[in-house]
């Protein structure tokens, strides 16, 4: 596991850099190397990264949301006066959104 700095391995990058963005794969002789992200290569990657994580919030919230039956049953029932499961659905979602909050 070699890169450009003289065959030092990819956790060995790390260590020195903790903010190295390292590639792993395996060259045309099948010999696994490494190399450190620089330059334009890897400002596009960070910015690419960067702008993954300003929406990836919505998928953990929708996977962890109630269901919409539970929604559509909590809300029939608070219209009829029981507003229990609502209020159940109510903290669900706001636990939701707390464990899973908006980028800044």
């Amino acid at each position: 596991m070699s890169d450009a700095r003289n065959g030092i391995s990819a956790i060995e990058m790390a260590e020195i850099d903790p903010d190295a963005i390292i590639e792993e794969s395996y060259n045309e002789d099948g010999e696994f190397v490494c190399r450190e992200i620089i330059g334009e290569e890897k400002e596009e990657l960070l910015a690419e990264r960067a702008e993954y994580a300003k929406t990836v919030y919505r998928d953990y919230r929708q996977q962890a949301y109630p269901s919409i039956e539970d929604v559509t049953v909590a809300l029939a029932e608070k219209a009829e006066g029981n507003s229990a499961m609502w209020d159940e659905i109510t903290a669900q979602r706001q636990a939701v959104k707390d464990a899973n909050p908006k980028p800044e």
